[in-house]
């Protein structure tokens, strides 16, 4: 991971510089479980050249029904100091005084769309859409008092960085 993480920022610097940030630091993410939301995505993959990580997904329709929907729940979110204590550990053994190493709190981001697309499938969705509005509007719903419940559990863990580089995809630094 280490080294997949300053390949890629020595990559982008040479071939993309653009809109880049490069932090001073090694980051390490806080290490952290969670329980889930009452499904997993179902799907069937195919892959027309293994080595590559572009695949086509058809996912499972599992959110058919209101009784699907009572199924849902926000997850419990659990820290785990140990591993953080392992990771910083191995990361400044390998780095030395090369760089300094930071453990990081989350980057947040919640696209409820994305996950029940997932859950769904792109056609029953786009489907629903249409021919359930309130059923989609109480899907969203729930997907977003779940996204809720988890950034309050963030929070009170302190979990949540104050110094994050990125929002989403684009630096989060201005100087006005």
């Amino acid at each position: 991971v280490l080294e997949t993480y300053l390949r890629r920022r020595l990559y982008a610097w040479e071939h993309f510089p653009g809109d880049m940030v490069v932090v001073p630091y090694y980051p390490i993410p806080r290490a952290y479980h969670s329980t889930g939301i009452g499904f997993s995505i179902q799907e069937d993959i195919l892959a027309i050249d293994e080595a590559n990580n572009i695949v086509s997904h058809a996912y499972q329709d599992q959110l058919q029904t209101d009784d699907d929907l009572e199924k849902l729940h926000p997850p419990v979110i659990t820290l785990d100091p140990e591993a953080d204590e392992r990771n910083v550990t191995l990361a400044q053994e390998l780095l030395g005084d090369i760089l300094p190493v930071r453990l990081m709190g989350l980057h947040m981001h919640h696209s409820p769309w994305d996950t029940i697309a997932m859950l769904r499938g792109v056609n029953p969705l786009l489907t629903d859409l249409v021919d359930r509005p309130d059923f989609t509007h109480r899907m969203i719903e729930k997907f977003t008092q779940i996204g809720l419940a988890e950034l309050r559990q963030y929070e009170e863990l302190g979990l949540l960085d104050p110094e994050e580089p990125l929002i989403h995809c684009t630096p989060s630094y201005t100087s006005e």
